[in-house]
């Protein structure tokens, strides 16, 4: 996404705004600015995929468009013969850019207001580092990832989510709003954990009874914790 509004924005406007001062009039330059920037993409990426190998990342759009609109400027194919490699396939082979390198650093958010700045969890160091070796680890299949009992996973699986569902396992009848479970499980980012929880209500995990109000869904009903756990998971809304 952030590479198609760069290619429209500043590549094909190069800064300028719509000319249309109507509704239909902006419609219609929409429209014409969305065509042009997918038809380049679908002539980069056939481009590419006569070179195999190449990452498609490397395909320059700036190379594209210049092509596309040299042609127009001296009328390739209408006024003397289409170029026999397509211009602009050439173009783009012509000026592939140097493949990307790995991410190895924490991706960071520059405004410091911002809250999707670096995590606490977050393993990755900060500045860039070089890349001296890989190493690749191997995960064999478990035998369990498609078990029937969907509490095994949960149990097993670490995450937020699984410690949200251990939570709400102590209570199940009771509803939880975001701030009492961020609260129980010491967490800092209340909007987040809401986000996530309105994402787990469709996928089975939870039932929002209300607003900003979630109960676990009855298929997660597990084995009730030991007291030790339960003083351990609650110890943040007793306090």
């Amino acid at each position: 996404m952030e590479s198609a509004f760069l290619a429209l924005r500043h590549t094909l406007f190069a800064g300028r705004v719509l000319r249309s001062t109507d509704r239909c009039g902006l419609e219609q330059e929409l429209w014409a600015l969305l065509t042009v920037y997918q038809v380049l993409r679908r002539a980069m990426c056939d481009a590419v995929e006569t070179r195999p190998g190449t990452d498609p990342d490397r395909a320059c759009f700036t190379a594209a468009l210049h092509s596309a609109t040299d042609q127009i400027i001296t009328a390739t194919a209408i006024t003397g013969p289409a170029p026999d490699n397509g211009g602009i396939a050439q173009a783009v082979l012509d000026n592939l850019l140097p493949p990307r390198r790995p991410r190895i650093s924490a991706r960071k958010v520059k405004c410091p207001m911002s809250r999707y700045g670096v995590t606490s969890e977050e393993t990755r160091p900060l500045p860039s580092r070089n890349i001296m070796h890989l190493d690749i680890t191997v995960i064999p299949h478990s035998e369990h990832a498609h078990t029937a009992d969907p509490t095994a996973v949960a149990d097993t699986a670490p995450g937020r989510r699984e410690q949200v569902l251990r939570l709400l396992r102590t209570e199940p009848n009771r509803d939880w709003s975001p701030r009492e479970i961020a609260d129980a499980l010491q967490i800092n980012h209340v909007r987040s954990l809401s986000a996530q929880l309105g994402q787990w209500v469709p996928q089975g995990f939870l039932n929002k009874s209300g607003r900003g109000r979630y109960t676990l869904h009855s298929q997660w009903l597990g084995p009730t914790p030991s007291p030790a756990q339960t003083v351990q998971l609650t110890h943040g809304l007793t306090a």
